[in-house]
C-alpha cells in the first residue's frame, strides 16, 4: 500500500505540473481582461504557478513584469531535498530572472534572493510590511473588552498571543516548548494560539506537558474578531524561524 500510495502521489504531482501553467494563464488573462488594446494591466505573479502565464504575457504584450518574493522554497525547508522542491526552486529562479523588478519585504529576504537566484541588487526593492494602526482603534468599551477577555483567561492571568499558520517556519513549537519555562517564572500566564491548520499534534503535546489549562486554541480568526484579541492580549509573540 505504501508503494502504491507513493506512486499515486508522484503521478498527481506530474499531472499538476502539466496543468497548472495552463490554468494559470487562463486565470491571468481572465483577471486582466487582456487583449492587444490593453496596455498596462500589471500583474504580480506568485512564484511557480503563474510564472509561465506571466512570462508569456510579458513578451506577447510587452508589459512590465513585477515579482514579489516573501519566502523561498530553500528557506522554508533549509535546502532543496526533493524533486518537488527542486521544481518550485527552479520556478522561483526563473521568476526573479524574468521580472523587471523584484519586491521583497526585508533586507534579509533581499540577501536571500541575491544569494539563491543571483539577482542583481539594484533590481530588488525592499518594501517593508506595514500595519494599519487605525484598524485596532475602533470603539470598544472597557466593559465589552472585559467580557471578551473573560472568555479567554482568568482576570489575574496575562495573555501571551501567537498568530500564524501551524507550520514549522512560524515557530509555534518554539513557543510551546518554552511555555513551561515561562510559567515557572510567571505562573499567571495564559497562552492564546490563533491560527488555522492541523493542531492535533500540538494539542497532544500540551496535554502531555500538563498545560491544557494554560493554552487555548481559538482556530482561525480575522478582521474585527482578530483585532479584538489583540486588544485583549498583553503580549503578542512571533517566534518565526523563517520569514
Amino acid at each position: 500500500r505504501g508503494t502504491q500510495s507513493q506512486e499515486s502521489v508522484e503521478a498527481m504531482h506530474a499531472h499538476l505540473q502539466r496543468w497548472i501553467p495552463q490554468l494559470a494563464r487562463i486565470e491571468v488573462c481572465y483577471a486582466a481582461g487582456l487583449d492587444p488594446a490593453v496596455k498596462d494591466p500589471r500583474r504580480k505573479p506568485e512564484p511557480g504557478m503563474l510564472l509561465d502565464a506571466a512570462r508569456e504575457l510579458k513578451y506577447e504584450y510587452k508589459l512590465p513584469m513585477v515579482a514579489t518574493v516573501h519566502a523561498t522554497e530553500s528557506g522554508r525547508h533549509g535546502g532543496i531535498f526533493t524533486d518537488t522542491s527542486k521544481y518550485i526552486h527552479e520556478h522561483e529562479y526563473w521568476l526573479t530572472y524574468e521580472a523587471w523588478r523584484v519586491i521583497v519585504c526585508s533586507e534579509f529576504m533581499k540577501g536571500e534572493t541575491e544569494r539563491l537566484f543571483n539577482s542583481p541588487s539594484d533590481k530588488i526593492d525592499v518594501i517593508f510590511n506595514g500595519v494599519k494602526a487605525e484598524r485596532f482603534e475602533f470603539e470598544w468599551s472597557d466593559e465589552a473588552r472585559a467580557i471578551e477577555r473573560a472568555k479567554l483567561a482568568k482576570p489575574h492571568e496575562r495573555i501571551v498571543m501567537f498568530v500564524g499558520r501551524f507550520v514549522r517556519e512560524k515557530g509555534i513549537q518554539v513557543l510551546l516548548n518554552a511555555a513551561s519555562s515561562i510559567l515557572a517564572q510567571e505562573p499567571n500566564t495564559k497562552f492564546l494560539i490563533v491560527g488555522g491548520g492541523n493542531r492535533e499534534r500540538f494539542e497532544r503535546f500540551i496535554e502531555w506537558m500538563g498545560l491544557k489549562d494554560k493554552v487555548l486554541f481559538t482556530g482561525f480568526m480575522a478582521n474585527r474578531a482578530l483585532h479584538q484579541l489583540y486588544r485583549c492580549a498583553d503580549v503578542a509573540v512571533f517566534p518565526s524561524l523563517y520569514e
